[in-house]
């Protein structure tokens, strides 16, 4: 039996905290950790390896394009950006900074799914169309 995929969460809005933890959960993946603003996400970062980070952008004391420059300095985490921002600037700041993936938190769940499994196979999925 193969270990199970670890992940970490990193969202301050507990309705969507909550539904990624539902959905990782299905998914039959470790949450291994979860953040709710910059500076719980960088000690997370920091202190729990993982397959997989799931990073929202926009969060309190340190934004999440912060966190994933941080992040790719600390170790080489996977991250797939999931954010409500469909500022194409944003978006390739992201994409420039090192993100894996980005997913439109508005997606649904395949498409979420789907991305993760990409980002995870080392593609870079970019799942921005409403």
């Amino acid at each position: 039996m193969s270990p199970k995929i670890k992940i970490i969460l990193i969202e301050d809005h507990a309705l969507i905290m909550k539904f990624l933890k539902t959905f990782v959960e299905r998914l039959d993946y470790d949450i291994v950790a979860e953040a709710k603003c910059g500076r719980e996400a960088l000690e997370v970062i920091k202190n729990i390896p993982a397959d997989l980070i799931l990073l929202d952008l926009s969060l309190p004391h340190v934004t999440g394009l912060q966190i994933l420059i941080e992040s790719k300095k600390i170790r080489a985490t996977k991250v797939l950006i999931i954010t409500m921002n469909m500022d194409s600037y944003i978006i390739q700041e992201a994409l420039d900074a090192g993100a894996d993936g980005i997913c439109l938190k508005d997606r649904c769940n395949e498409v979420l799914e789907n991305a993760m499994l990409e980002t995870l196979a080392g593609k870079h999925p970019v799942y921005l169309e409403r």
